[in-house]
């Protein structure tokens, strides 16, 4: 690796690092402030979880209405429009796939929008507090705590990433770069065999020439032979030479996959 495009793919790192965090920092405040309220609100630990339990089967409407409060509370906290975390989703998982293939502009990206991703972290989140309700009263646990939702949050973001896709891109490109080289190999193979078989005809040719003409001298070296003595007789001699076959080779080539696989989206719900 070239020390510009490492140097490229640090750069990559660090933008895609600094607006994670950033993404994450404001996913984690609002989460654990909504989950807070939702534990004060219930009158038991049972009635909580009940609670959790329902986030997933939240209809469009109440999904929307929780939503449009998560953006509120964005861009009062943190100066946030929508569009503007939209397009941080956009960057991390642009500069992922960029650091991971180079081929980036060959792979089709369907971004997620600001409100599943909200949404689908929440789930998560809503399962890891049911999982463990009393971690919430705990005060010394509020590191712990901040620490297992960030790292809800960023799974999610990076299950957006269209691995597959990269896979099936990398071993496309890779056959083609085999077929392309087992090619040229061929090609120079077939250049080197067709050049022996010019060098040998050639020489054949010149074997040929040397042979008629030495056969062309015994020829005369016989008549006079024979004008000086009725009793001397000329051996006829036939000179066989060996006939040289071109081999045609051919050379098959593997046909390509090309099959689409088509992207998962994690969602336990």
């Amino acid at each position: 690796m070239s020390d510009k495009k490492h140097k490229s793919i640090k750069q990559m790192i660090n933008i895609r690092t600094d607006y994670q965090n950033k993404i994450t920092h404001v996913f984690k405040k609002y989460f654990i402030k909504y989950i807070k309220n939702l534990y004060t609100n219930s009158n038991s630990t049972k009635e909580f979880q009940k609670k959790l339990l329902e986030i997933p089967e939240w209809s469009h409407d109440m999904m929307n209405k929780e939503y449009d409060k998560f953006l509120i509370y964005a861009e009062l906290k943190f100066d946030l429009t929508e569009n503007e975390l939209y397009k941080i989703i956009e960057i991390i998982i642009g500069s992922s796939i960029k650091i991971l293939n180079t081929l980036f502009n060959n792979i089709k990206v369907n971004y997620p929008t600001l409100s599943i991703v909200y949404y689908k972290c929440l789930k998560k989140i809503a399962k890891y507090y049911y999982k463990e309700p009393r971690i919430i009263k705990l005060d010394e646990s509020l590191k712990q705590q901040e620490y297992n939702i960030s790292n809800i949050i960023e799974n999610v973001i990076q299950n957006f990433i269209p691995i597959k896709n990269i896979i099936q891109l990398n071993k496309t490109t890779n056959s083609r770069s085999t077929a392309n080289s087992r090619s040229t190999a061929n090609s120079r193979s077939h250049s080197i065999t067709n050049s022996r078989s010019h060098s040998r005809s050639t020489a054949n040719s010149r074997s040929t020439a040397n042979s008629n003409s030495i056969a062309n001298s015994h020829s005369i070296a016989n008549s006079r032979s024979t004008a000086n003595s009725d009793s001397e007789f000329s051996e006829e001699k036939q000179i066989r030479f060996p006939s040289h076959l071109n081999k045609k080779k051919f050379y098959r080539m593997q046909p390509l996959n090309k099959n689409e696989i088509d992207v998962h989206f994690f969602d336990e719900y």
